[in-house]
């Protein structure tokens, strides 16, 4: 049997850039805000170099490192992160970041937004 694997296999550049920053973070006092992918394979990778794997900032201590995983957060974490001294690694995808930007704007100009998603999902929230 012959198997051909497609050109574009793989992760996209969005994940393949957060993959690559949370590993190149990773150190003592290092945390990740969720799963950096929906990939268990690399979340076992992220786990064995020592990054610490959390469901809320409140888990984080203060003055540590924080990355953002590419899925994006709300605005909430990242002014929470600066009170506390936190130093943050984004690794939101460039789709996303680019998309809450616009959301922002509407939103700020009056428009009503309305997002199509789950509900618990960091990039819809």
């Amino acid at each position: 049997m012959k198997i051909y694997v497609a050109k574009n296999s793989g992760f996209c550049r969005g994940v393949k850039r957060a993959v690559e920053l949370a590993l190149s973070s990773a150190g003592e006092n290092v945390y990740l805000l969720g799963d950096i992918i929906h990939n268990p394979i690399v979340s076992q990778k992220i786990a064995r170099k020592g990054i610490v794997t959390v469901d809320s900032v409140s888990a984080v201590p203060n003055g540590a490192t924080l990355i953002i995983r590419s899925h994006g957060e709300g605005e909430d974490i990242y002014r929470e992160a600066e009170k506390r001294n936190i130093r943050i690694v984004d690794t939101t995808c460039s789709f996303v970041k680019r998309t809450q930007q616009i959301v922002k704007e509407h939103y700020d100009n009056g428009f009503a937004i309305v997002i199509v998603g789950h509900k618990t999902h960091p990039e819809v929230i």
